[in-house]
């Protein structure tokens, strides 16, 4: 029973995870599609909603460690990276 009930855990993680990612996806497509498509007087083209969770994954991938690193600079513990 005790493996059922891990199965049956990582399979409702599983989901809430992929709701997640599409409301992710979703939400940046529309913002995108809102805001930057009818500020921009520059022809910007729309974006779909797999453009969209790769826009997402950039920008965690360019902010998050960048905050870490800034975090760590402020506390003074900058130089375990510095090594």
């Amino acid at each position: 029973m005790d493996e059922g009930k891990r199965v049956l855990n990582f399979l409702i993680w599983l989901a809430f995870v992929i709701l997640i990612i599409f409301i992710e996806g979703v939400l940046v497509m529309f913002l995108w599609n809102w805001v930057v498509v009818k500020s921009m007087k520059a022809p910007v083209c729309k974006i779909t909603f797999w453009p969209a969770i790769g826009l997402v994954v950039l920008t965690n991938l360019l902010f998050n460690d960048s905050v870490k690193i800034y975090n760590n600079f402020e506390s003074g513990t900058l130089s375990t990276f510095v090594n």
